[in-house]
Order: C-alpha cells, then structure tokens, then sequence
C-alpha cells in the first residue's frame, strides 16, 4: 500500500493501490479490487495519527504496512474481522459488519450530494449500477415531497 499525507490538499489523499485479499489461508497481496488505484480523502486529524504510527513502525523497524501485527506481519481481513467483533462486543453494538458501514458511507455521502463518479472512485465501484445499489435510497423527506 502506498500513501502520502502532507499540508497541501494533493497530499492529504491516501493513495491504495495494493491490498491484502481474503483468498484462503494464503491471503495473497495484489491488486485493488477492481484493479483500480483508490484515492481515500484524508482529515489532518488522521495524516497526524498515521505519522506518528509511522514513525513508531520505523523505530520498531516494522514498515512495509500501514496496518501490521506487532512482528510486522499485514494485518489479514480474517484479523480485521476478528478485532472487529471485539469491538463492537465492547461497545455493545448489532451485528454490523465494516462492509455494511462501508455502505453507510456512501448513502451519507450520497445524500450529501456528493457525484457518482466520485462515489465510484472512493468506493472502488467500475460500474455505475453497482454503485446506485447502495446510493439510490429515498429519504422519508423525499418521499413527504413527492408524495405528500
């Protein structure tokens, strides 16, 4: 994975363009999903985090991942999954899954009007049907308006 975080506007975008995949117990690295880069929009609050987790990663001479276990290993999706349920056990939450917040986020941005093609690119979608599947969603506002 490959990424850069700085001041200007064109530095605070986290460049993906390789990832972990959840293929059997190999969990192989390669391309994107899509074969597609992804640019993920960065707030300063993050860029800062992530360079000091860096920074520490290059004391500990850990580097070649963003998100890695304490030897340096990728984090696999089986681990993500994993601390996922602890969380949300912590946290008392439903069943919801990264990818069902994943979806979340692009409604909300949706409704915040944010374009298609921009939703596309964020989410990694190569069609536009794909991407309508999770952003094509009435509000009861909506529907008050057209339908009374």
């Amino acid at each position: 994975m490959a990424g850069s975080a700085g001041s200007s506007s064109a530095e605070r975008i986290l460049t993906v363009d390789e990832s972990i995949t959840n293929i059997g117990a190999d969990n192989p690295i390669g391309p994107t999903k899509g074969r597609k880069v992804r640019y993920v929009p960065l707030p300063d609050d993050l860029i800062e985090l992530l360079r000091a987790h860096r920074a520490a990663q290059q004391k500990r001479g850990v580097y070649p991942y963003v998100f890695s276990d304490a030897a340096g290993a990728g984090v696999t999706p089986q681990h993500v999954q994993y601390r996922w349920a602890k969380l949300r056990a912590v946290a008392g939450c439903a069943d919801t899954t990264i990818h069902a917040l994943r979806h979340t986020a692009l409604t909300l941005l949706a409704l915040d009007g944010v374009p298609q093609n921009v939703l596309m690119s964020l989410a990694g979608h190569l069609s536009p049907a794909i991407s309508r599947l999770y952003t094509d969603h009435a509000t009861a506002e909506d529907v008050r308006r057209f339908v009374g």
